[in-house]
């Protein structure tokens, strides 16, 4: 939460060389408050949801929004941090705004997505049973106002904040159950996917923790950066078809 701007070196080396600082986590000034704006939108909006932070739920919607513009879907991603700012050009850092906007700024960034955009995918913060940043999460839930969910985990995260909190992350059907029943009383958004980090294991034993994790949850999963994004692309776009949102001339085929 420190801006190079602010930094009295970075900044007098600045105006020595014209050279401009773009802080990108400084958000914009005209956030306002949630309306309910986005739970009108035409997309089908999905959201990454997390067990912990830093687990790849950016990554999980860059790949995902990839595979469904492979297949002919026309998807944007939504950046609500940093570096996802920097990758698609633009965006909102939600954990740099008010708490009382939070949702108003999950809630712009929806419905500034073009209009003929049929899949919205929007990037999670956080994680609900974080006790340090869940504040976060909740705002851009509920902000996002997502019609879908996708759950992701690192498969070798056990406590939240990777052992900073004696605070162990529950097992992942019970996870998408609780972020289900927590969006519930102001809409209907299923989890319909797991997307894990498979980093720490082999080829093989990725493959044989994806199977078990979709034994158990009843859910389609898969490490979308490992082995591509198209497994839990078809699963959500499946899914599209039960929100009543679809548009016109996206893709059809699973």
């Amino acid at each position: 939460h420190q801006f190079m701007a602010d930094d009295p070196e970075f900044a007098a080396h600045a105006r020595a060389s014209g050279a401009r600082l773009w802080d990108v986590r400084e958000p914009p000034d005209d956030i306002p408050l949630m309306s309910g704006a986005a739970y009108g939108v035409p997309q089908t909006v999905v959201l990454a949801v997390g067990s912990d932070c830093a687990v790849g739920k950016m990554s999980v919607m860059l790949e995902l929004t990839a595979a469904a513009q492979a297949d002919d879907a026309r998807a944007e991603f939504v950046a609500t941090g940093q570096t996802g700012i920097m990758i698609a050009g633009s965006g909102i850092c939600v954990d740099r705004v008010i708490s009382d906007f939070v949702s108003g700024a999950a809630e712009q960034l929806v419905t500034s997505v073009a209009s003929d955009a049929a899949f919205i995918f929007v990037e999670g913060q956080g994680s609900i049973i974080h006790p340090a940043f869940a504040a976060v999460t909740y705002g851009l839930m509920f902000g996002s106002a997502p019609d879908l969910l996708v759950l992701c985990h690192d498969v070798e995260r056990k406590l939240i904040g990777d052992g900073e909190f004696d605070v162990p992350i529950p097992d992942l059907p019970a996870l998408a159950r609780l972020y289900e029943t927590t969006l519930a009383p102001i809409k209907a958004a299923p989890c319909v996917a797991v997307a894990l980090n498979t980093r720490v294991l082999s080829s093989a034993q990725a493959q044989a923790h994806i199977h078990q994790v979709q034994a158990q949850t009843g859910l389609p999963t898969d490490d979308v950066v490992r082995f591509g994004g198209g497994k839990l692309w078809h699963a959500i776009n499946a899914a599209s078809h039960r929100t009543g949102k679809r548009l016109a001339g996206t893709a059809t085929h699973t």
